[in-house]
């Protein structure tokens, strides 16, 4: 992998909920859409960017195995994400910023967003997968969509 970083312009806006989730979830709202340089060291094309509320830390993944956490101010990468067994398909902050849910087909994870470690692991119900995922407004309680 090429070590230089690429800069990729992303517009940072909130994405509505897909219609194959099963569970009804609240869905975020922009308030201020901007304009972000994103680092971007794969050769893949970035699938997922998620802004934390405070603006100081964004996610990205590439729906592979490992979202990448970054700094957002000096593009620093803070930490990958790694350890899934299925690829990530989609990535979130909680509203508090404090923590950062990864969704696999498989699995959903939950990190610790300052320190960037595994808070939890919590696999899919046998024989469905994940197709959504999303924080309870205080961020106490995960909603999913199977299939």
């Amino acid at each position: 992998m090429n070590r230089a970083a690429t800069l990729l312009a992303v517009a940072v806006l909130s994405i509505g909920l897909r219609s194959q989730a099963q569970t009804v979830l609240p869905s975020a709202v922009a308030t201020e859409p901007r304009l972000r340089l994103v680092p971007q060291t794969t050769a893949s094309i970035i699938a997922d960017l998620e802004e934390s509320p405070d603006g100081t830390r964004l996610i990205t993944h590439d729906r592979r195995f490992a979202p990448r956490l970054w700094d957002a101010k000096t593009f620093r990468l803070l930490r990958i994400l790694g350890g899934a067994q299925d690829p990530i398909t989609q990535v979130r902050f909680s509203r508090s910023g404090s923590t950062i849910l990864t969704q696999g087909t498989e699995e959903i994870r939950t990190w610790d967003a300052t320190r960037a470690r595994l808070i939890a692991r919590y696999p899919a119900p046998e024989g469905a997968f994940f197709v959504e995922s999303q924080f309870s407004p205080d961020g106490t309680m995960i909603a999913t969509g199977t299939s």
